[in-house]
């Protein structure tokens, strides 16, 4: 018995140190220095091969069965509706291979990577990943002098700390989802060692400290979207409190107020955002073709410019391309928008289907924090950097996690009361 309850903890290491490993190779793909040199590339590249072949080798291995499951089905609808505009765009095939390949690996990520992260130790090895990734990314900058601060246009220091990876935004970002997965742990990990918790305590209030160093107000926001959500339970209380609901909720409408002012209004860099999303529907109200599959050859096949510079250059230089929104319709079009929604529908039902208030809080924290990085980055359709398809990963653990829940659940409840 000893011998079987060590190899089964052996194996599970054995996953969590691949899911380490991929996790640091990704967040690497994004060193600045390796940009510079010219082969972040071929790291990406590494990474993603690695975790396909995670994914599909633990989806494989939990399909006992040959049946048809809802889960195949909405991967299999998804995956058309993501690739069905990059196919029939006029692309090079090498573009249309390595688009359908990014979108297959989203999708991969979000809906069939349940048993590939299902366990909140999982979830530390992908974060403590990533902590592992920006090391190695920092350290690569400083052995070769290459700079870890970005100038700032706005804001109070006028410089953001970007931690050796290519921008200030994407060292926030990538923090911020090892923050996100260290905090699930910590919070709710009943599995976690005592000693453990005091490093990972120690872990949140380091990457708190980066966050802030990196002077990115969207790191800022999401930090501050995701801490509201997770601790979400705690205003329970408030339910007993009239007084105190009605305070909290003036509270929040002039939070929002605020932000709106402040931030949206009295911003040029998110004015950009919105401008480029009106540039981009005004150049191509006529064109159903394109708002239908999208209009990826626009930002592909430029002439040697930047995916967004490519973009600028054809519906006008006065905004900017970093919304998630329209990023997804450049790239796939309205269907691909569908597909997108199909996830976030499909995560929000496992999550209300649970029982368990604190599953839902978990699961909605990562969901609402990626939804809301949506209108400001475009992480939610970006694997370049690793805070989108990390929030996938993780969502899809936990969707299964909950599965698994619902599951025994309902076997219990149907055991006959005499053998209970």
């Amino acid at each position: 018995m000893s011998g079987l309850k060590g190899k089964f903890v052996r194996k599970i290491n054995n996953k969590q140190l691949l899911i380490f490993i991929t996790m640091a190779i990704l967040c690497m793909g994004n060193s600045k220095y390796l940009i510079v040199k010219g082969i972040n590339s071929y790291v990406e590249y590494a990474g993603y091969f690695l975790l396909m072949c995670g994914i599909a080798y633990y989806f494989l291995k939990k399909q006992n069965e040959c049946k048809l499951r809802l889960v195949h089905i909405i991967f299999g609808v998804v995956v058309i509706l993501f690739s069905i505009g990059i196919i029939v765009q006029p692309l090079s095939v090498s573009v249309k291979v390595r688009l359908v390949l990014t979108m297959i690996t989203i999708a991969s990520a979000a809906i069939i990577a349940e048993n590939y992260i299902n366990s909140f130790a999982d979830i530390r090895a992908a974060s403590y990943g990533v902590l592992a990734g920006m090391t190695g990314a920092m350290l690569l900058s400083v052995a070769n002098r290459v700079s870890l601060f970005d100038n700032v246009n706005e804001g109070i220091l006028h410089i953001g700390f970007n931690g050796g990876l290519e921008y200030k935004n994407y060292f926030a970002g990538s923090v911020l989802a090892s923050f996100m997965g260290i905090s699930l742990v910590y919070k709710y990990g009943q599995e976690t060692q005592c000693n453990k918790k005091y490093k990972d305590l120690f872990i949140l209030l380091l990457e708190t400290v980066l966050i802030l160093l990196s002077s990115s107000r969207g790191g800022y926001i999401l930090f501050a979207v995701f801490l509201a959500v997770i601790n979400f339970d705690k205003l329970r209380v408030l339910r007993r409190n009239k007084f105190l609901e009605a305070i909290c909720f003036v509270i929040i409408i002039l939070a929002g107020i605020w932000f709106f002012y402040a931030y949206v209004l009295g911003s040029d860099t998110y004015l950009y955002r919105i401008r480029g999303v009106l540039n981009y529907f005004e150049y191509h109200k006529s064109d159903w073709f394109h708002l239908l599959f999208g209009n990826a050859e626009m930002a592909y096949e430029g002439g040697g410019m930047s995916y967004v510079d490519n973009i600028r250059a054809t519906v006008g230089w006065n905004g900017t391309y970093e919304m998630g929104f329209i990023n997804a319709m450049i790239k796939n079009g309205i269907l691909g928008i569908i597909g997108y929604f199909i996830i976030f529908v499909y995560i929000i039902f496992v999550c209300i289907k649970c029982e368990s208030g604190k599953q839902r809080t978990v699961c909605f924290s990562v969901l609402v924090t990626l939804l809301v990085s949506s209108l400001v980055e475009s992480y939610v359709c970006n694997i370049h950097t690793i805070f989108g398809i990390y929030c996938y990963m993780v969502m899809s653990g936990l969707c299964g996690m909950m599965k698994e829940v619902y599951k025994s659940r309902q076997e219990i409840s149907l055991e006959p009361e005499g053998l209970l």
